[in-house]
């Protein structure tokens, strides 16, 4: 099967996860202020917030994908970062999870959605460094262990 992207344990593939659409955004900052007479001069002050924004669909009822949301609602509340790369090969950087959206649609009896639209908003951020790695570890070995406990 092939991957789309892969973010620390989670893969985006066709099924049962898949993305159907990546927004990535990239940002540089500026500093503006005002002047009497002129317009705002501004300085460039290096590189803004980096996003991607992951949107797809998963249908519980056919294809699974229950438990790939949950490791990303476990990634999501872990608060790490984890690593991103796409499914070419390209390494795209280090990110956090700051928004997951699960929406239902057409439920089913036992209120789950035959169709759930997610939508998961990441920031790129620096890289662990060697002191913030035990930590970072550690709450990786939490954050498996949470999924496979229950």
């Amino acid at each position: 099967m092939s991957v789309l992207y892969q973010m620390g344990a989670l893969q985006f593939t066709v099924a049962p996860i898949n993305a159907d659409k990546v927004a990535h955004k990239l940002k540089t900052d500026f500093a503006r202020k005002a002047v009497f007479g002129g317009r705002k001069p501004s300085e460039h002050t290096g590189e803004g917030d980096e996003t991607i924004e992951f949107s797809g669909k998963v249908f519980p009822s056919h294809l699974g994908g229950e438990p790939e949301m949950d490791l990303m609602n476990e990634m999501r509340r872990a608060g790490v970062p984890h690593f991103l790369m796409r499914g070419d090969g390209r390494p795209m950087g280090w990110f956090e999870i700051d928004e997951l959206d699960f929406n239902h649609t057409h439920l089913q009896s036992k209120g789950v959605g035959r169709v759930i639209e997610i939508r998961m908003t990441c920031t790129r951020v620096d890289a662990p460094s060697a002191v913030d790695f035990a930590p970072w570890l550690r709450q990786l070995v939490g954050l498996f262990s949470g999924l496979i406990n229950g």
